[in-house]
């Protein structure tokens, strides 16, 4: 099975895009779904695809851990997350 996005082996970084990165940051920042889709003019349904992405893509690096998706997020954006753009 091919997956939809890309992982330096050297660093093992994700690849994230812009949005899944801005969504990230908000994240960090503690704001929910729906202020994060009001903020970008999307629709709450449309910010939790966006972040399950985001999630999974760092889940197969293991850098979530054990930790609520949400909460290990925010502590990999606020130590400065080692992502590059594909």
């Amino acid at each position: 099975m091919t997956r939809p996005y890309h992982l330096s082996h050297e660093r093992r970084t994700p690849h994230l895009t812009r949005r899944e990165i801005e969504i990230g940051k908000l994240i960090a920042d503690g704001l929910s779904n729906k202020a994060i889709g009001a903020k970008l003019m999307l629709t709450e349904g449309t910010v939790k695809v966006y972040s399950s992405h985001m999630y999974r893509k760092l889940r197969d690096l293991d850098k979530l851990g054990r930790m609520n998706n949400r909460m290990a997020v925010a502590r990999i954006f606020e130590e400065g997350l080692p992502c590059r753009l594909p």
